[in-house]
């Protein structure tokens, strides 16, 4: 239930019942209330209460409430004085959350799960309200969009996955809860070609953990949130971002960055000269993302490969690390992202 609407229905029940209503957070802060004194106090007792089992708790003249909202903020709602009419307010408060939460929408449903501010004690019935399998291997994409081609972007979506689950997260942020199979990683690309080839737009795409509960999705679209966030930093100009594609990038944006600059100082290997040549980091992009292979890494960057060696030649003399060979080829992977990660953070 949204917050305005628990404030229209306390100023109804005032009308009710002469009695001491209040508002709080989950710190126990009082900033909504029928007695305008008692804003800005704190009840600490709250703290202590374990109100998401136990929707009622009388104490020290006071009933209260636990009021499930669809935003990350939790509430308790207090009413003072315990007797008959105050128990039967309470009530029909109770009456009210749980009528609220089983009428709430599917697409609000869905985002309160991705966003994991729906209690679970809820999600049994609202599933088979909306006849949504619970278990089963899915994985969470997120498209990251400018808020005016929201709409269109719905679109191509129901087009292109009819039977899947779509919502839009915020003016930022649409999502896809997809069956996860052998056809899963080939379609963020789909995706991102449909989406270029119909609106001229490129936007960035994140994909998450497989999961396999319906309790699970949010850690899904988690993992596909901080993707996108990490991969502009390291990869700005790729436009799909995986955890395969994010490994080195994501055990380094865990380092503490005092940690991460004195590492880099031992390494010490002149990584800012080769960042300065386009065509050198251009060459060691490409012949990673070739497996080492001088043919096949020549052959894409249509260049012969004699020149391919005198490039990798020049990187081993300025850095000391020879890319042929895959202990140096990995420590470089990692200099070059902490080197771009550093750079990025500071600028």
């Amino acid at each position: 239930m949204h917050i305005q609407r628990i404030k229209v229905i306390i100023q109804g029940l005032k009308s009710i019942i002469d009695t001491e209503i209040n508002l709080l957070d989950e710190s126990g802060y009082i900033f909504y209330s029928t007695d305008s004194s008692r804003v800005g106090n704190y009840d600490h007792g709250v703290q202590s209460f374990d109100l998401v089992n136990k929707f009622l708790i009388e104490q020290e003249n006071y009933i209260y409430c636990y009021c499930q909202t669809y935003g990350k903020t939790r509430y308790v709602l207090s009413i003072k004085g315990i007797n008959h009419d105050t128990r039967r307010v309470a009530k029909i408060i109770e009456i009210f959350l749980d009528t609220d939460v089983q009428n709430i929408s599917r697409e609000d449903f869905i985002r309160s799960l991705l966003l994991n501010t729906l209690e679970n004690n809820v999600l049994e019935d609202l599933c088979g309200k909306y006849h949504i399998i619970p278990k089963g291997h899915v994985q969470v994409i997120i498209i990251e969009v400018i808020e005016s081609l929201m709409e269109k972007i719905e679109e191509i979506v129901m087009a292109l996955l009819p039977n899947e689950i779509f919502v839009k997260i915020n003016n930022k942020y649409f999502a896809i809860v997809k069956e996860a199979n052998e056809e899963t990683d080939d379609f963020p690309t789909l995706l991102s070609d449909t989406i270029l080839s119909e609106l001229l737009y490129e936007v960035k795409i994140g994909v998450g953990a497989v999961v396999n509960d319906i309790k699970d999705w949010h850690f899904s679209y988690q993992t596909a949130e901080s993707f996108i966030l990490i991969g502009k930093i390291f990869s700005p100009n790729k436009k799909i971002y995986t955890l395969k594609s994010l490994s080195i990038p994501l055990v380094i944006s865990r380092l503490q960055l005092n940690d991460l600059e004195e590492l880099m100082k031992q390494f010490n290997c002149n990584i800012e000269d080769v960042f300065s040549n386009n065509e050198l980091m251009t060459t060691a992009f490409v012949f990673f993302k070739n497996n080492l292979n001088i043919s096949d890494a020549a052959r894409h960057l249509f260049i012969h490969r004699n020149t391919l060696i005198y490039r990798l030649n020049k990187i081993y003399d300025i850095t000391g690390y020879d890319l042929r060979l895959f202990e140096d080829a990995t420590l470089f992977n990692v200099i070059i992202n902490g080197y771009l990660y550093l750079r990025n953070i500071h600028s």
